[in-house]
């Protein structure tokens, strides 16, 4: 997975994209994970000759590879496609996992990891790299030169980001209830039709790293995820 969302920062470059991301972890800190990606296959191969620059092995998006890792940390892939259909690359993925900290350190590294504190409250971050950072840190007029540049690229770009926890604390998404949060942005209703911050407020919000503070979990002991779960 980690293959997966190391390519992020470069997808968020890149047009004509959907992503849709879903992540719950419960009490007892356990895992769900569902990724999908629609990508045109010719963008999808540029960003895969870049792949080696950024230390990305996309032998790791193979499912029996993919599938390894996970087992290995007790969890289960429950499905898995890569394929091309008319052009666009379809990654299409769901895993189970008994332990979510220990999944994320093994295979999040710095794109997504789940940390914890003394006083056990739970953090998610995806996205908190030195790219997302430099954006964030970016002003108002300097972030629209930078959209200017990428806008003609980024159209038709989707991404929803969705997750679930026991006792929501604080975030940076938008708050649904006392335990669910999203991030959905459609550039083209959002940032390409619009002008000035009304462009530029969600572009960063695209870009800048992203956060979950939560607690209500008992960390897990060491198990697998059963077949019938």
């Amino acid at each position: 997975m980690r293959r997966i969302l190391l390519l992020l920062p470069l997808l968020c470059c890149t047009g004509c994209m959907d992503l849709n991301m879903q992540l719950s972890v419960d009490a007892k800190g356990g895992g769900n994970l569902e990724f999908r990606m629609e990508l045109l296959d010719q963008m999808f191969q540029l960003v895969r000759s870049r792949a080696p620059k950024d230390g990305i092995d996309f032998n790791q998006l193979e499912k029996d590879a993919l599938k390894g890792v996970i087992e290995e940390n007790g969890g289960k892939l429950r499905r898995y496609s890569n394929e091309v259909v008319s052009g666009v690359r379809v990654i299409d993925i769901a895993a189970r996992f008994p332990d979510a900290e220990k999944v994320f350190d093994k295979l999040g590294g710095r794109i997504m990891r789940l940390e914890s504190t003394p006083d056990g409250v739970w953090t998610w971050r995806v996205g908190d790299t030195e790219y997302g950072a430099a954006f964030n840190d970016l002003s108002s007029e300097l972030l629209e030169q930078q959209l200017a540049g990428f806008q003609s690229v980024m159209q038709g770009m989707k991404v929803k980001l969705g997750m679930e926890v026991p006792q929501l604390v604080d975030t940076n998404l938008t708050r649904l209830d006392t335990k669910r949060v999203s991030y959905d942005l459609d550039f083209d209703r959002d940032i390409g039709k619009n002008q000035g911050r009304a462009a530029t407020d969600p572009f960063r919000t695209l870009l800048a790293p992203k956060y979950v503070s939560f607690k209500g979990i008992t960390r897990p002991e060491s198990k697998t995820v059963d077949n019938d779960e």
